[in-house]
């Protein structure tokens, strides 16, 4: 099915990442040489699977065991994120091509 119908079904911010995923999962099946082109666009254009959003996606998944595991992950950030001084730029993060998962996009 193509992205867009996945758009237009779950049009809201939390299931972005699920979005980019779905991009990712669809461009598996490209010949090689279209892949060397759409790589690096899919992973320039991931704002939506930067970590934040992708623990806002975790947390209202309909799986119980990723809700927890969002929770669990951003409890750990804030712990982590108190003893930092400066401010962090957003950046789109590094994606995995080889996920399996939305949650498993970004290492």
């Amino acid at each position: 099915m193509p992205v867009w119908f996945h758009i237009k079904k779950s049009k809201y911010f939390p299931n972005g990442p699920e979005h980019v995923f779905e991009v990712i999962k669809s461009s598996k099946f490209l010949p090689e040489n279209l892949l060397k082109v759409i790589e690096p666009v899919i992973q320039r254009n991931a704002f939506l699977a930067h970590p934040e959003n992708l623990l806002l996606s975790m947390i209202v998944d309909e799986r119980e065991h990723i809700r927890e595991l969002g929770f669990r992950r951003t409890i750990k950030v804030k712990n982590l994120a108190s003893k930092r001084k400066s401010v962090s730029s957003f950046q789109p993060p590094n994606v995995s091509f080889l996920a399996i998962d939305y949650t498993e996009m970004i290492h």
